[in-house]
């Protein structure tokens, strides 16, 4: 049952991993839900929450969460994603790709200071296993947002 859990929530990962920009599809609001690429995030949330309710918490429900709540627009939605990515990082403190996203939720919520330190983090736990593309995409970010700020 666990595998199939992580299946899952890996394909659920890979539907939503990416930036919102002018060049990807844009959200869509269509009856109170939120849509992305085609799939109903509000239905993923609900989904992901389901498990949680069941006991099945666990890193990578944390960061299917916090991704969903991320791509959706509205301040308390970030706040979600913020609280689950940070759930995340304490089940994995290893989860490089969980820093990048947290650090980016609090980048767009305004609290520079710590998506710094969080983007530091990330920086140091990507380097530690020898993930130069994470290390690389975090320190490119981090000194666009401090040259910004």
């Amino acid at each position: 049952m666990q595998a199939l859990v992580q299946k899952f929530v890996i394909l659920l990962l890979v539907d939503l991993n990416g930036p919102l920009n002018a060049r990807t599809e844009p959200l869509i609001h269509a009856g109170g839900k939120v849509k992305r690429k085609g799939v109903l995030l509000m239905t993923q949330i609900e989904n992901l929450e389901a498990m949680l309710a069941q006991g099945k918490d666990g890193a990578l429900v944390r960061y299917g969460l916090g991704t969903a709540y991320a791509a959706m627009p509205d301040q308390a939605a970030k706040e979600q994603a913020k609280a689950h990515l940070t759930a995340c990082v304490g089940f994995d403190p290893e989860y490089s790709a969980a820093y990048l996203k947290l650090a980016q939720v609090l980048q767009s919520l305004g609290d520079i200071a710590e998506a710094d330190e969080i983007y530091s983090q990330g920086i140091a736990v990507a380097t530690r296993q020898g993930d130069k593309q994470a290390a690389k995409t975090m320190t490119v970010l981090q000194k666009k947002m401090t040259s910004q700020g």
